[in-house]
């Protein structure tokens, strides 16, 4: 009977670690790369990252790699000398906060000839299970 109680202690033990340390939120981890128009590397471009509207973090480095919580809203500001500013919104809700996805992807940024700025969204898209621009 000790031996029963004893493993079932022992079980209820492994049980309530495995669940607490195997809970590890998902992210999304992005890889990109700043050009010009010409797919020319710029240097040192300016990468300022807001997340929910607050600046959380600004970059000089290229190409460049960040890890985005899921189910929030993060602004990319990608700037350089002599270019325009480009703003790239990432929404990173998911079905599934347990898994971490990648995107991977090129900034252009055209001479500043044209004064307007640009905004694209990238958000999950269910059809493919995958990151992807997307239209809403």
């Amino acid at each position: 009977m000790k031996a029963i109680y004893f493993l079932a202690i022992v079980f209820t033990i492994v049980i309530q670690s495995n669940n607490s340390f195997s809970q590890k939120p998902g992210f999304l981890k992005i890889k990109f790369d700043v050009t010009d128009s010409v797919k020319t590397f710029i240097d040192n471009p300016t990468i300022t990252v807001y997340e929910e509207g607050k600046e959380i973090n600004k970059l000089n480095t290229n190409p460049c790699s960040l890890t985005l919580d899921l189910n929030k809203t993060y602004l990319l500001e990608v700037s350089a000398n002599t270019h325009n500013t480009k703003t790239i919104m990432f929404d990173t809700n998911v079905p599934e906060t347990d898994l971490v996805y990648k995107y991977n992807f090129r900034v252009g940024l055209l001479h500043r000839i044209i004064t307007e700025k640009s905004l694209t969204k990238v958000c999950y898209d269910e059809k493919v299970k995958a990151f992807d621009f997307c239209e809403k």
